[in-house]
């Protein structure tokens, strides 16, 4: 429904550049304005019949299922009044394999100002990320884990778009430190122990090394082995110990066979958790210079324009910034890079006639993909991409662009 409304839009303005492209820009603002004081009146209308546009709950169910990717949310609203409620959540494994190190994001047009048995990673505006406390970090298959929380705010609604986040990355070489020792050795064995530095500000969680080693591990402790192959080992933390406070070193020993006392783990590499960092990539639009249709989701020009700008939250994550501006059709106009900072500019960002899909998208260090989504409407000549075809191969008077475009719409 939305996407037809934008077409019919679109189309207005095409069939106003058609009949006079002369005065394209005084005929187009007039049709825009008459489906804004059309929509303001059915607008005014809703309003009318609604008490408060945020609250989505029939006070009456107590309990929302979210069905995900081998595992299941269930939100129970236990206890409520008239300004506050208490609610749990229990997430479970339905998959064949532990979920580990968890953290659980969700859409939640609430305040959560209390918490237990899990804690707040990040939230902003009606965006929550939550993590376990270490004790409660990995979720076994069938298994589950519980946490509650409260608001000093009415209950307005369950929350939605539940996501598990989070992924492994490599630690900079520079950012630990791995040293070996030799505890004991008799020539048919041995006992060694490795420790891991973190040099960093920050905490390392969920600490996983690999290394080679020419000798045989028999036995660990204060680790796992969670792979051996040949002379290759994977170790991961006990669960005790998985995370590596910053300037702090974990420790863990074990027992082997074989080989000379002057071996030594080569080509160690250390990976960490890093969920949490990029959920909190955000990017913004700066609309000051726009006109905004709240009923339509919609911008307008109102002047020539320097592209777009705005803000790039936790930009240090990001290693790719872009934008693309598409028409109805889903034909691209533009495409363009845009230098990663704080305050982000794209001042060579143009557009088409009529209706506009920019899309930008920044690219974490991890893959992940943050996107931000305007739709804009353009009914200004100084404003248009230098890609359209503004020939008339015909000579009827009407560009290659608006005819294309007009054809593709209607059929």
């Amino acid at each position: 429904m939305k996407r037809m409304r934008k077409r019919i839009l679109a189309l207005m303005l095409v069939i106003g550049i058609t009949f006079s492209a002369a005065n394209m820009s005084v005929y187009a603002q007039e049709n825009i304005q008459a489906v804004e004081d059309e929509a303001d009146v059915t607008l005014t209308t809703s309003e009318a019949a609604t008490t408060d546009e945020s609250e989505n709950w029939d006070h009456i169910t107590t309990e929302s299922v979210f069905e995900g990717e081998n595992y299941r949310v269930i939100f129970t609203l236990n206890s409520y009044w008239d300004n506050g409620y208490n609610a749990n959540v229990k997430l479970e494994n339905t998959g064949k394999s532990t979920i580990q190190n968890w953290y659980l994001s969700f859409d939640y047009n609430s305040v959560i100002t209390n918490i237990w048995n899990a804690e707040i990673s990040a939230s902003n505006e009606n965006k929550y990320v939550i993590k376990n406390l270490g004790w409660n970090k990995d979720i076994s298959a069938g298994d589950c884990i519980e946490f509650g929380i409260s608001s000093n705010q009415p209950f307005k609604g369950f929350p939605d778009n539940y996501e598990i986040i989070g992924t492994s990355a490599e630690v900079n070489e520079e950012d630990y430190t791995i040293k070996y020792n030799i505890d004991g050795d008799w020539g048919t064995g041995f006992y060694g122990s490795l420790s891991v530095t973190n040099n960093t500000d920050t905490m390392l969680e969920d600490w996983v090394l690999e290394f080679d080693f020419d000798r045989e591990i028999v036995e660990i402790w204060d680790g796992v082995i969670v792979k051996h192959e040949g002379n290759h080992y994977i170790v991961k933390n006990a669960g005790y110990n998985a995370n590596i406070d910053s300037k702090q070193t974990i420790t863990f020993g074990f027992k082997g066979n074989g080989g000379s006392e002057v071996v030594e783990p080569m080509n160690c590499l250390l990976s960490s958790s890093v969920q949490g960092e990029d959920d909190n990539v955000e990017i913004s639009i700066n609309t000051d210079q726009l006109k905004k249709n709240d009923t339509l989701e919609y911008y307008s020009i109102i002047e020539t324009t320097n592209g777009l700008s705005g803000t790039l939250k936790n930009s240090q994550y990001v290693t790719s910034f872009c934008y693309e501006v598409i028409d109805l059709n889903d034909n691209v106009i533009e495409t363009g890079d845009i230098i990663i900072e704080d305050s982000w500019s794209a001042p060579d960002l143009k557009f088409t006639i009529g209706a506009n899909i920019v899309n930008f998208t920044a690219t974490t260090k991890h893959g992940k993909k943050i996107q931000k989504t305007i739709i804009i409407f353009n009914d200004r000549y100084d404003n248009l991409s230098g890609n359209l075809d503004m020939t008339d191969s015909d000579g009827d008077g009407i560009v290659n662009y608006i005819e294309q475009f007009f054809w593709t719409i209607v059929k």
